[in-house]
C-alpha cells in the first residue's frame, strides 16, 4: 500500500462563476472539443468549454518555476499557457505569461502550435522545459506557449477567467503533435509511486478539493471503487450500462461515456437529453437552456433521481446534484445540468463532467487503463 507521503497533492480552487455562460455556448464548445456537431443555426464559438470550468490549481514551468493557474482537464492532452509575447491588449493582459529567457532549463523547439476551435485557432509555438506540480518535477516537457486566442468574445471571456491555461491529462493519441502529457512524463521518469491520479472535487464545501498524484487516498470516498475499463487510450472513455429515470433508459445500446474534469456539464445526445429534461419538468427557453420554474430547495429535493450505471453499479444523481443555480437579474434561477450535444457515431455518447465527478470521486489509472468511481466522502 502507498503511504500518504508517496501520494502528492495539488490544492484545487473552485471559482464561483462571475457571469452566466449560456448553455448553447457551452454545448457548442463541447461539440468543438469532441468533434461533434450541433444545429447550424446556433452562433459559432471559437474556444473550448473552459470558460465555465470551475476547478483549477497551480503548476510551475521553468527553472526557477514560473507559477501558472491551470485547469486540470481529463478531456484533453496538451499543456498550454500564455507566452510573454502574446498581445497585451487582449486575452492575456492580466495573465501570468511564460518567459523562456528567465528559465535555465528552456530548450527551444520551434514547432508551431495550433488547436482549431470552430471559427478560429488558438496558436503559438511549442517549448521544452521543466514542469512542477504537487512537489514533483517533470523534465523536458513539451508544451505550448500561446500567443493568439481567436474571436472577440473568447478574448473577453478568457481575460476574466481565473486561470492562465490548460493542462491536459488524457492520452498522447489526441494531443496536438502527439506530445506526452505532463502526468505521463512524470510516470516515464519514475517521479510518481504509481501511474494513478485521483480527483476530489468539492462543489458545495469550502475550497475546491484536491488533485492527488501517484496513488489513491481512500479517505476521500465511501466504499469500494467501481472500475470501468477504457475502450481505448485517447480520452478517458468507457462503456456505460445506461442513463435512466423512472426505469426508462436514455442511453440506448452501445452506451458509452467520457470522464471530463474540464467541463461542469452532463452532456448527452440531443434527443435523449431533450426527453430527459422534459421528464424532470424542465422548460426549454430561448437559447436552448432547460429551466426549472420552481427553484426552491424543496422543489429541487423532490426532483426524480437520474441513475448512471457503470460496470453493473448504480450511481444516483438527485435533483440538487444535476441542477445548476445561477443569478439572473437579482433572482435565483435553476437550470438543468443536462445538455444535448451530438458526437460522431464512433465516439462516446455521454460526457460526465464536474456535476457528476463532484458527487463521485474518480480515480484515473493509466497503468491499468481504467477509471474507478465511488461516492465522495
Amino acid at each position: 500500500a502507498l503511504t500518504s507521503a508517496q501520494v502528492r497533492r495539488v490544492r484545487l480552487h473552485r471559482a464561483e462563476l462571475l457571469d452566466h455562460v449560456p448553455l448553447w455556448y457551452r454545448a457548442q464548445a463541447l461539440a468543438t472539443k469532441y468533434g461533434g456537431w450541433l444545429d447550424e443555426d446556433l452562433p459559432q464559438v471559437a474556444l473550448e468549454n473552459f470558460q465555465d470550468a470551475q476547478y483549477y490549481g497551480e503548476i510551475g514551468i521553468g527553472s526557477p518555476p514560473q507559477p501558472f493557474m491551470v485547469v486540470f482537464d481529463t478531456g484533453s492532452s496538451n499543456l498550454w499557457v500564455p507566452a510573454k509575447n502574446c498581445s497585451l491588449i487582449s486575452w492575456c493582459l492580466l495573465k501570468d505569461k511564460y518567459d523562456w529567457e528567465r528559465s535555465s532549463t528552456y530548450v527551444p523547439n520551434g514547432t508551431a502550435f495550433e488547436i482549431r476551435y470552430g471559427t478560429g485557432a488558438l496558436s503559438g509555438f511549442t517549448c521544452d522545459d521543466a514542469v512542477t506540480l504537487g512537489g514533483l518535477r517533470a523534465e523536458n516537457v513539451t508544451f505550448a506557449a500561446a500567443v493568439k486566442v481567436p474571436g472577440v468574445l473568447n478574448n473577453v471571456r478568457f481575460a476574466i477567467a481565473r486561470f492562465d491555461g490548460i493542462m491536459g491529462m488524457a492520452f498522447s493519441s489526441i494531443a496536438v503533435g502527439h506530445v506526452e502529457p505532463v502526468f505521463k512524463v512524470l510516470v516515464d521518469q519514475g517521479k510518481v509511486a504509481a501511474p494513478v491520479f485521483q480527483f476530489d472535487l468539492r462543489r458545495h464545501a469550502a475550497g475546491g478539493g484536491e488533485l492527488l498524484l501517484g496513488g489513491v487516498d481512500p479517505t476521500k470516498f465511501q466504499g469500494p471503487l467501481t472500475y470501468v475499463p477504457l475502450t481505448h487510450k485517447s480520452y478517458w472513455a468507457f462503456d456505460m450500462g445506461g442513463v435512466s429515470l423512472d426505469g426508462l433508459d436514455y442511453c440506448g445500446p452501445q452506451c458509452s461515456g467520457i470522464a471530463d474534469t474540464g467541463t461542469s456539464l452532463l452532456a448527452g445526445p440531443a434527443a435523449a437529453v431533450a426527453a430527459l429534461n422534459r421528464a424532470i419538468g424542465a422548460v426549454v427557453i430561448p437559447g436552448g437552456e432547460a429551466l426549472l420554474l420552481n427553484c426552491s430547495d424543496a422543489a429541487l429535493a423532490a426532483l426524480p433521481p437520474v441513475t448512471v450505471r457503470l460496470n453493473g453499479k448504480a450511481f444516483v444523481l438527485n435533483g440538487p446534484d444535476y441542477v445548476i443555480t445561477v443569478a439572473a437579474m437579482g433572482q435565483r434561477q435553476c437550470l438543468s445540468g443536462f445538455m444535448g450535444i451530438n458526437l460522431p457515431p464512433e465516439g462516446p455518447k455521454w460526457i460526465l463532467g464536474d456535476l457528476f465527478l463532484a458527487k463521485f470521486t474518480a480515480v484515473f489509472d493509466m497503468g491499468k487503463a481504467r477509471v474507478g468511481f465511488a461516492p465522495a466522502a
